[in-house]
């Protein structure tokens, strides 16, 4: 079906990483502040359009290789042949376009775009090659996003979001890595990516430990300096996190981290109920 597969191409799964965005909602504690969520909205559009334009970039530079791979030339739109390179080509020059537009009003994340675009580019000509760094390289793209979330609704940055914000995509980025390198354990022609063969279990799950560590620490300083009323959800969010390396750690699910939390029925009420504490003390 050709909306599906337009759907894979565009990667539409991820643009839920874009949501992001709106977190300086609840730490500069404007959430009830209704107008700036149109701002919030369009500032998460062009993010999801920038980041579908790379997808396809990305897919349209790699096709001969994907041709070549046995399982990709039957799973990828353009090796597939369920999306042509042409009409890859018009969706991507359509995303350029309404990114363009969009940002033209929107002049305030200009240079959060600009960056944001400058890291994914530097990871896909060579950085996804370097080991750590590429991990390190990758999660800076969040708090990117965090600023740019920031810059649309006139607060400045709380350090406390932007520490915590990165120690948190370390933390999934890590144990990313790791399963995918217990993925390919499992299965021999897996589509591993260079980079894994540099990396050991052993250190991977003892930074994805260690990252887990310090962002908790940052949560904990915020709660007591900033906003004790948070107590009750810093404490489902040890829950969860704790629970989701117990989970993941030795298994394959922390490969796709969203799809993963939203089948499992423990992990997604947690953070349900988390963010339901998170918004309530504002109301």
């Amino acid at each position: 079906m050709i909306i599906l597969d337009v759907a894979n191409l565009i990667r539409i799964k991820d643009w839920a990483k874009n949501f992001i965005i709106f977190l300086p909602l609840i730490f500069s504690g404007y959430l009830l502040n209704i107008s700036n969520y149109t701002s919030l909205i369009l500032g998460f559009a062009i993010f999801s359009l920038i980041s579908s334009c790379i997808y396809i970039l990305n897919d349209i530079l790699d096709l001969q290789a994907d041709l070549r791979h046995p399982k990709k030339k039957f799973s990828k739109p353009l090796a597939s042949g369920k999306v042509s390179v042409n009409f890859a080509y018009v969706i991507l020059l359509t995303f350029i376009i309404l990114s363009v537009f969009l940002i033209y009003f929107f002049q305030e994340i200009l240079y959060s775009s600009i960056i944001y675009i400058s890291i994914n580019l530097l990871y896909n000509i060579g950085i996804k090659k370097i080991p750590y760094i590429e991990v390190f390289l990758i999660a800076s793209g969040y708090i990117v996003r965090i600023d740019a979330g920031s810059n649309l609704i006139n607060v400045e940055s709380s350090i406390f979001m932007i520490i915590a914000i990165y120690f948190l995509a370390l933390f999934f980025l890590l144990l990313k890595r790791l399963a995918e390198m217990n993925n390919y354990a499992h299965t021999p022609d897996y589509d591993s990516r260079y980079v894994l063969k540099f990396y050991t279990k052993s250190n991977l799950k003892f930074l994805s430990l260690f990252s887990l560590f310090l962002l908790l620490i940052v949560l904990f300083l915020y709660v007591i300096i900033v906003n004790y009323r948070l107590i009750f959800s810093f404490i489902l969010v040890v829950y969860f996190l704790i629970s989701y390396f117990k989970l993941t750690i030795d298994r394959t699910y922390g490969e796709n981290p969203i799809s993963y939390v939203f089948s499992n029925r423990k992990l997604l009420m947690t953070s349900i109920l988390s963010l339901f504490l998170s918004l309530i003390i504002y109301i």
